[in-house]
């Protein structure tokens, strides 16, 4: 009898501790960033960095994102078809250099990249959007 309580009790501590780590494994959008430059991105008039402070930058020469809460405060009820403009600025101005719309459930289900920008942009998984190179000159 001992044994059987000992084993669920086990199972409840492992669930609790696994279920955070669950939650936030693989959900929400990200943008590689391998340029010198810090990003943003913007879902209508919503800027990630206006919405979120640093924690919606896109930062230079890393791996930063949102996860699904923040996502869902971005695109606001657009769950399906969360369009997504990307700038290489830390405040959601200057040139669109991709466009990406978002199933909050499924990732990116297009990407739209802007030419002429400088910038290498690629979808590198169902929910990070690789962004290399930089500003062509003037």
């Amino acid at each position: 009898m001992k044994l059987t309580s000992m084993f669920y009790r086990s199972i409840a501590i492992a669930a609790f501790f696994a279920f955070p780590l669950l939650s936030f494994a693989g959900y929400g959008f990200y943008v590689a960033n391998d340029t010198t430059y810090d990003g943003s991105y913007k879902a209508g008039t919503k800027c990630s960095t206006t919405e979120f402070g640093v924690a919606g930058l896109a930062t230079k020469k890393s791996l930063s994102g949102i996860n699904d809460t923040l996502t869902a405060t971005l695109c606001g009820d657009a769950k399906t078809n969360c369009v997504m403009d990307v700038y290489m600025t830390k405040d959601c101005s200057g040139p669109t250099i991709a466009t990406v719309t978002f199933d909050q459930d499924k990732g990116i289900v297009n990407l739209d990249i802007k030419k002429g920008t400088g910038f290498v942009v690629n979808k590198q998984s169902d929910r990070t959007v690789y962004v290399g190179g930089g500003p062509l000159p003037k």
